[in-house]
């Protein structure tokens, strides 16, 4: 049997609606140190959506974000 906890999320955007997301969390995963590799993966899926939100009003900052999301990715594939 698996618990699971739920976490509450809220985003305040500039000019826009606040967004609210709910995140399903193992409670026995809770204290368990993440690999290199998942912070990693978890680094990189912040930096493309932050892309994706920028790329609508600042398109160099929406590029500098990608460029920075694929040095993740490359450090990603060094790790495997």
């Amino acid at each position: 049997m698996t618990i699971y906890y739920f976490k509450i999320l809220i985003e305040f955007e500039q000019n826009q609606p606040s967004t609210v997301y709910l995140k399903k969390i193992k409670m026995f995963g809770l204290f368990k140190k993440k690999s290199e590799k998942e912070q990693l993966n978890e680094a990189y899926k912040k930096l493309l959506e932050k892309a994706h939100k920028m790329s609508h009003s600042d398109r160099t900052a929406s590029d500098r974000l990608m460029a920075e999301a694929e040095e993740v990715a490359k450090k990603i594939d060094l790790v495997k």
